[in-house]
């Protein structure tokens, strides 16, 4: 499909929106192609436009392509990840500690979890000075990766 390489090549060379409207144009000329649909998909995401991304993918986790499935739910994780971690981010430069660790539970109950939101749940603890939390947790997450969190370790204690 020389389409798909070119709105691929578009996107990979930097022109997310060239790829978008030649992804949109095909589609409305007529093409089917959960593949096309995939590519829309991470254009969107690269435009910031995650909650159309997301639906997207929601689709295409449903699809009969098995591996296109695992991708598409890959990336709805990642996309929830990388939303909580930006309104953490956003709420703990505004001193919102508070909120910010009420936006982590909310993700935790709803399984949205992963090494960088538990860094990010640790470092809310030290700024609401339970530190002997955010030591617990960097202390798991050591044994992933110890060049990373040992440091931190470190310099906490």
């Amino acid at each position: 499909m020389d389409v798909l390489r070119e709105v691929i090549a578009l996107r990979q060379a930097g022109d997310v929106q060239a790829s978008l409207v030649l992804v949109d144009r095909s589609l409305a000329e007529g093409m089917s192609s959960n593949y096309l649909l995939d590519n829309r998909a991470r254009a969107l995401a690269q435009l910031n436009r995650e909650n159309e991304a997301i639906q997207i993918w929601e689709v295409l986790s449903k699809c009969s392509d098995l591996e296109l499935q695992e991708k598409s739910k890959r990336f709805i994780f990642q996309q929830k990840c990388r939303s909580v971690v930006q309104r953490v981010m956003h709420l703990s430069r505004l001193g919102d500690a508070r909120e910010a660790l009420a936006v982590l539970d909310r993700a935790q109950a709803e399984g949205i979890e992963n090494d960088m939101l538990l860094d990010n749940r640790a470092r809310i603890f030290v700024q609401l000075n339970r530190h002997v939390e955010a030591i617990s947790i960097w202390k798991k997450l050591s044994r992933s990766d110890p060049r990373k969190y040992n440091v931190i370790l470190i310099l906490s204690l």
